[in-house]
């Protein structure tokens, strides 16, 4: 089930259950309240005495004599619950978002509580986990990179610097049009870091998220054509942004290349933004998956190029 059904479906339950509370509540005060139960009876038959009067002459007067009957007749109820000694709202159903009564619009609109069961919704989802949290921009430190260019034109710190901006860019402005990105260099340079730190900004502006290690992602695809499995890969092809980690450390084969080729494929023929983080190089992504792919990657994606030394090795060591 897709995330919107799944939240609707909970606010619906939600929903439910509140007025299947406030029901036994105005059951239990009919019980204990003497004459409650006319006063609710004259209030019910109010709708088709206004539709009555609609079909009669003076209806305006007629009905505006009825509204403030029914008025009275609340006003009585309240007392009458009130000087039981229940507060006087009692019987109402007590929703999760009193805005929208729990059904995640209101009027064409949909309501602040429904786009943040989405955003949760999206996180659980999401395959990133602690990283969520734990990976952001604003922690992204380029001070754990060389500032000396060592003869290159650009030192590894001023690199990643860029590298870091054009992510958050990315992230910031994420949309249909935003393409993909393919994340090269070698481990511990921050590829994961900044790939959780574009999800974890996408997801809060409502979109749908998968970030999945391509070792996780082929042995689902691998269970599905082998196995009785029956693994929801087209989860991987409906998702705003796809992010493929770690490519390269799957067992390889044609079975892994067509896989990850008709990802790839569907998703932009589909116009869907993905993100692929890999150790390895052009070279290595020709020879160990197929020409196709690796052409699809290196001309269709924007390649940004991680740089520098092994940062998780230098915080494990506490060194800068």
């Amino acid at each position: 089930m897709n995330i919107l059904a799944t939240c609707r479906d909970r606010l619906l339950t939600s929903r439910n259950k509140a007025i299947s509370e406030a029901e036994s509540r105005s059951a239990l005060l009919r019980s204990k309240v003497p004459g409650l139960s006319a006063v609710d009876r004259e209030i019910m038959s109010v709708p088709m005495k206004l539709m009555t009067a609609a079909k009669g002459e003076n209806f305006g007067q007629t009905a505006a004599v009825i509204r403030a009957k029914t008025e009275e007749l609340q006003k009585k109820r309240a007392e009458m619950i009130t000087a039981a000694g229940f507060p006087a709202d009692y019987d109402k159903p007590h929703f999760s978002c009193e805005k929208c009564g729990d059904k995640g619009y209101v009027g064409y609109d949909m309501c602040d509580c429904l786009r943040r069961m989405i955003a949760e919704e999206s996180y659980n989802r999401s395959g990133l986990g602690n990283a969520l949290s734990e990976c952001t921009f604003d922690n992204f430190f380029t001070y754990y990179y060389p500032s000396d260019p060592a003869g290159a034109e650009k030192s590894p710190r001023d690199v990643m610097e860029a590298v870091k901006n054009r992510c958050r860019r990315y992230a910031e402005e994420f949309g249909r049009d935003s393409g993909n990105l393919l994340f090269m260099g070698g481990t511990g340079l921050g590829k994961t870091h900044l790939s959780a730190a574009i999800g974890s900004t996408v997801i809060k502006k409502g979109k749908t998220v998968i970030y999945e290690s391509a070792r996780n992602i082929l042995n689902e695809y691998r269970a599905n054509a082998f196995s009785d499995a029956n693994n929801d890969t087209d989860r991987f092809s409906r998702c705003d942004l796809l992010i493929i980690d770690d490519l390269g450390a799957e067992p390889k084969g044609e079975f892994a290349a067509a896989a990850f080729t008709d990802i790839v494929d569907s998703r932009l023929l589909a116009k869907k933004n993905t993100i692929i983080s890999t150790n390895l190089t052009a070279s290595e992504l020709v020879r160990g998956y197929s020409q196709r792919f690796a052409s699809r990657v290196l001309s269709c994606y924007t390649l940004l190029t991680f740089i520098g030394r092994d940062v998780r090795m230098l915080k494990m060591t506490g060194e800068k």
